[in-house]
């Protein structure tokens, strides 16, 4: 028997309420247009070669051999306002100059490009099951910010490329239960980040709007070796009724191989600024960050007609351990030069404070037209990674709801599934008093 889904394309639109704050979060959304357009509840059904990222055990009830491709194209709506400031560096008479701030939306709303393929096949053995796929995490990789906007203390850009190389295994008894094992090889081949920072050496010296000293500082690093694995077993306990587990049992820790380069933006200098260890130039650097593990769970009913399966509902609980993730670190040990002036960087912490998210997801399908045709619905909720107080424009995940529905049409023996996917986040503002998220200010 020959299986061959050949493509599945989704879309996930991203949206908030005009004026407030917004962003894909670490990671937002579903695998494959199957699983997004039943809201993500997949981990039990896992019937096509998206099983190797949600429930590699159910490859074993896969007969044949199957091809996916899927694309997923991400609008990503992130809307920004920094909250309003008092500027003493500009005061008149002991009155400070208040500060205002307009909106800035992301540049760069558009991810056009955030592949998975697989292929699985039982390699014609009755109870054995193997795949090899690759994928790219749910994420918008690429944020870009006006370079003099008022979020440039926090950031200005962001440009990731990480890719999950898996192969995978399952094996079940009869049609009783299943396990499975993807093993993945985690490549980061770009991971460039950006901002500006004050320059400036004098703890007297405050500038909350800008500042003579603004120094635009990108990281531009790489981590090719990673490695990671998801674990996945499901049960049949009665006809009609299914069970499953499934997570990531290790945690990716990326740390970078990255260079450093500092740009003077207010200063009237031709000079370049020097990044030096010692006596040399040298502007080597490492950035430290972690992808958590995970564990998802689910039921799932589904109803037959004539021994066929005609309609399923599956409902799943996500449980993501971003609570690993206190802060991102920036080791560096170096010198920065410029016009004479030296400021010493060594280790740069920024508290993120992120904490386990749960989410909550239901959908199912229904079989329209016998073997042709499959709609299906569904829909998440998903609680916040990030206090509001630690909201970052990289990842800023609140409370967040996302319907969701698809459709998948047989034709020639392939098939091909369409899905959308809305997301909502419920916006959130943070005052300056709340703010746990500081400028940076190395010489100071």
């Amino acid at each position: 028997m020959m299986r061959i889904p050949v493509l599945s394309i989704l879309v996930v639109v991203l949206a908030a309420a005009p004026g407030l704050s917004l962003a894909g979060g670490p990671e937002v959304g579903d695998q494959g247009a199957r699983a997004t357009g039943r809201g993500g509840a997949m981990t039990v059904r896992a019937d096509d070669p998206s099983a190797i990222y949600y429930n590699p055990a159910g490859l074993a009830r896969q007969r044949g051999t199957g091809f996916l491709l899927s694309n997923r194209v991400l609008y990503s709506d992130i809307e920004y306002r920094r909250a309003r400031t008092l500027d003493w560096s500009d005061a008149t008479h002991g009155v400070p100059r208040l500060v205002e701030f307009d909106h800035i939306r992301n540049e760069t709303p558009w991810t056009w490009l955030s592949p998975m393929a697989a292929l699985a096949s039982d390699l014609g053995l009755d109870d054995w099951a193997f795949a090899l796929g690759m994928y790219a995490p749910n994420a918008a990789g690429r944020l870009e910010y006006p370079r003099f906007g008022p979020q440039r203390y926090m950031m200005t850009g962001q440009d990731v490329i990480m890719l999950y190389y898996t192969a995978s295994v399952a094996w079940k008894y009869k049609d009783l239960f299943g396990l499975g094992l993807s093993l993945q090889y985690v490549d980061v081949p770009r991971f460039d980040f950006s901002v500006v920072v004050d320059g400036n050496m004098s703890p007297r010296n405050v500038y909350p709007d800008s500042s003579p000293f603004d120094m635009h500082v990108a990281i531009r690093g790489e981590d090719r070796f990673g490695f990671t694995g998801i674990l996945g077993a499901w049960v049949k306990p009665v006809r009609g009724l299914e069970i499953a587990l499934a997570g990531r049992f290790l945690p990716v820790n990326i740390r970078t191989d990255s260079r450093l380069e500092v740009t003077a933006d207010n200063l009237a200098t031709e000079e370049q600024v020097k990044v030096l260890k010692g006596t040399e130039e040298d502007n080597r650097v490492s950035f430290e960050l972690t992808f958590p593990t995970q564990l998802r769970g689910g039921i799932r009913w589904f109803f037959e007609k004539g021994g066929r399966e005609i309609a399923d509902v599956e409902l799943d609980v996500q449980w993501e351990m971003w609570s690993q993730n206190r802060s991102y670190r920036l080791d560096a040990g170096v010198t920065t030069e410029l016009a004479g002036q030296r400021i010493d960087i060594d280790q740069v912490v920024i508290p993120r404070e992120f904490r386990d998210t749960v989410s909550i997801r239901l959908g199912g399908d229904v079989q329209v037209v016998p073997g042709r045709l499959w709609l299906r619905a569904g829909g998440f909720y998903e609680s916040p990674a990030v206090e509001p107080g630690y909201a970052f424009l990289d990842a800023l995940s609140f409370h967040r709801l996302s319907p969701g529905a698809g459709l998948t049409l047989r034709l020639l023996g392939a098939d091909l599934s369409l899905a959308y996917n809305w997301i909502f986040q419920v916006p959130v503002v943070v005052t300056e008093q709340e703010s746990k998220i500081f400028q940076q200010a190395p010489g100071e």
